[in-house]
């Protein structure tokens, strides 16, 4: 029981903390505390909802290299994974697939988050999955504050220098710009 929502175009991953153990023959509450449900690669920030063993097979698939084996996991299990050119999506046994909005989430939450960042988008033009995800905490009864975030670092432009080759351009009227 978890949110979390990601924004391509703001290049931002935002999740709560609420982690719940439950007793699974009783379906009864255990315990409920936080955890902190982001954490980065070098080509990903990643957010997981789920089971903890679940999240903790996926990271070390994650770190094989070799992906020799396709990720598969029958429990229920999301992730969202953030790279500075693109936005995935990965859920239970299925393959990584690309989000084609500039935005998702997952998690209980993930409606309540995907509707507000809707409504951002269309009344604004910008992206805030914090905000998202502090809508979700306020309707999803298995979200919680403290919301953490996790950003790339937008890519500067570089500046490129004139070739010290190429000569001068001339005026409009013909004349070199020295004279």
């Amino acid at each position: 029981m978890t949110t979390i929502a990601a924004s391509f175009t703001g290049l931002i991953v935002a999740a709560d903390s609420r982690v719940t153990w439950y007793d699974t023959k009783t379906d009864t509450v255990l315990h409920s505390g936080q955890s902190y449900k982001l954490w980065r690669t070098r080509r990903f920030i990643i957010g997981a909802a789920g089971n903890d063993d679940d999240i903790a097979d996926f990271k070390h698939w994650l770190q094989d290299t070799s992906r020799k084996r396709r990720w598969s996991k029958v429990d229920p299990f999301e992730a969202l994974l953030l790279s500075r050119t693109k936005l995935y999506y990965l859920s239970d046994g299925s393959a990584l697939e690309e989000v084609r909005l500039p935005y998702h989430a997952i998690g209980s939450g993930a409606s309540f988050a995907m509707a507000a960042m809707n409504t951002q988008h269309r009344l604004t033009g910008e992206i805030d999955p914090a905000l998202a995800v502090l809508v979700a905490c306020d309707h999803d009864p298995g979200t919680r504050e403290p919301i953490d975030v996790a950003r790339w670092a937008p890519v500067r432009a570089r500046r490129t220098a004139p070739d010290p080759i190429d000569p001068p351009k001339e005026a409009a009227d013909g004349r070199s710009p020295d004279s």
